[in-house]
Parts: structure tokens; C-alpha cells; sequence
């Protein structure tokens, strides 16, 4: 069994965001001051309790490394979750994994763990866009979710990484192709996980042997398109219908070219 721990390389929990507040209260998308928001609407407090529930009943391996698209409604399901699933550490400000004796294991990494990645952003298409939205940039990211005005941010403020230097920018041509928006997603996804693994020639069969980085859960907060993108891709299934809190581990072990899919 140790072996088989021993065998995992990277887990990597993929999540839709949660219900949109548009596509469940006509009366707010009637409201005309929600019209500069109806491209980037929040989600619903049925939402942000729905994920806070889910959160709870997911067990995580020490405090998780958050990546998001910069959209609303993955930015409050990430932090809700956040708020809902607190890492069980023996020192609240540590950052922490846990080894194969079940001890928690202090790192020397930063608490601020919630990154912006532009590269997992909407599919741009007319089908979801009458025009190229308006993406927020970091900054109003920070001020609108992050805040200390921002009741929403408790038990957060510490968690966005304003040094993460995202891997892909949002895209620059409006409309974005489909195949365009695929290529984004997993360039994206690739270079992520690249990042935390050392790959040789883009192929992740080809993991350092030497590799010896503690392991900590990954959670990416993403879109419908974004999810199925992936899953076709890295894990070779078919299309998915992608709910609300869609939620699904990938498991990558030693000398896979594919993660390993299940549902928690």
C-alpha cells in the first residue's frame, strides 16, 4: 500500500464553479444595475452553502494550492470552499502536506496560495459573449474579493498570491474558436502541472526520478468547457455533462502518460 502511495506523483481535484445567480433569478438580470455585471455574474448563496457543504465532506491531504479562473463564480466557489474545508494543522499558519505516517509536515511556503490563472478563463465564443467581456484585472480582483471591507473574504484575505505570474493571458482575438479555447485550457493545464513536476520534452511519462516534492493537493476552480477540455485530453474520457460543483480527483502515478480519474 505504501508503495502504491509512494507511486502517486500529483493530485489534482478539478471543480465547476457554483450555481450563477443569472441563470437562477431573472429578477437580477432585469435589474439595470447589474447590467456591467451580467458577464461576470456571482453566484447564489445556495451556492456558496452548497460548496461550503461539498467542502466539508472532501478530505484533503493538508492545505491545498488554489488556481481559479478569474471570473466571479469561480473566485467565490475557490474561497467558499476555502472557508468550508480548513486545513487541519498543528500551527494555523503553516502551510502543510502530511507523509505515509500521517504526521503533518510544516513547509517553507507561503500561506498565500490562491492564484489568478487568466489561462482557464470563459470559452470567449458569441454563444456565451455579445462582445469580448471585460476581464478584471488582478488588482480590482484583489480589491473586490479580498478586502478587508469584503465580509465575503473572512478567514481568505491571507490567500491571494499577487507574485503568481499567470501562464497564459485571457485571449486576445474575440470570437475565440473552439479549437482555440481547447488548446488554451490544457496548454494551460500543462504548464501548471510542469511547474510542480520537472518534465522532460512535454511528455509526462518522463517525471525526474529524483523527484521529491512534498506533495499537497492542487484544486482548480474552472468552467464546463474547461473541465471537459481537460478530461478529454489528459484523461482520455468522453464529454461530460458538467453540473454545478462538478468535482473530480486526477490521479498521475510514476510512468503514466494519463491521470487517473475518479469521483470523490
Amino acid at each position: 500500500m505504501e508503495n502504491a502511495v509512494n507511486d502517486v506523483l500529483l493530485e489534482v481535484y478539478l471543480f465547476r464553479h457554483a450555481e450563477r445567480i443569472d441563470f437562477a433569478d431573472e429578477n437580477w438580470i432585469l435589474c439595470k444595475e447589474n447590467e456591467p455585471f451580467l458577464y461576470n455574474p456571482p453566484i447564489t448563496k445556495s451556492g456558496i452553502e452548497k460548496t461550503k457543504l461539498l467542502a466539508s465532506k472532501i478530505k484533503l491531504n493538508g492545505q491545498p494550492i488554489v488556481y481559479t479562473s478569474p471570473f466571479d463564480r469561480c473566485i467565490q466557489t475557490a474561497l467558499a470552499f476555502i472557508n468550508g474545508n480548513p486545513c487541519k494543522c498543528t500551527k494555523s499558519n503553516h502551510h502543510c502536506s502530511v507523509n505515509s505516517k500521517n504526521q503533518i509536515l510544516p513547509l517553507p511556503t507561503p500561506q498565500k496560495n490562491l492564484k489568478i490563472e487568466y489561462g482557464f478563463s470563459e470559452f470567449f465564443t458569441p454563444t456565451y459573449f455579445k462582445k469580448k467581456p471585460d476581464i478584471p484585472t488582478l488588482s480590482e480582483i484583489k480589491k473586490k474579493h479580498f478586502s478587508q471591507q469584503n465580509n465575503n473574504s473572512t478567514c481568505s484575505k491571507q490567500y491571494l498570491d499577487l507574485t503568481y505570474d499567470t501562464f497564459m493571458d485571457i485571449p486576445r482575438i474575440f470570437p475565440e474558436s473552439y479549437n482555440g479555447m481547447i488548446s488554451r485550457i490544457n496548454q494551460t493545464f500543462f504548464n501548471l502541472v510542469q511547474s510542480i513536476l520537472s518534465i522532460r520534452n512535454n511528455n509526462l511519462e518522463n517525471v525526474e526520478n529524483n523527484f521529491s516534492v512534498q506533495k499537497v493537493p492542487i484544486l482548480l476552480f474552472l468552467h464546463a468547457d474547461g473541465i471537459n477540455s481537460i478530461l478529454n485530453y489528459f484523461v482520455k474520457e468522453d464529454d461530460y455533462q458538467i453540473p454545478y460543483l462538478f468535482c473530480c480527483k486526477l490521479t498521475l502515478k510514476k510512468g503514466k502518460s494519463k491521470f487517473y480519474m475518479e469521483i470523490p
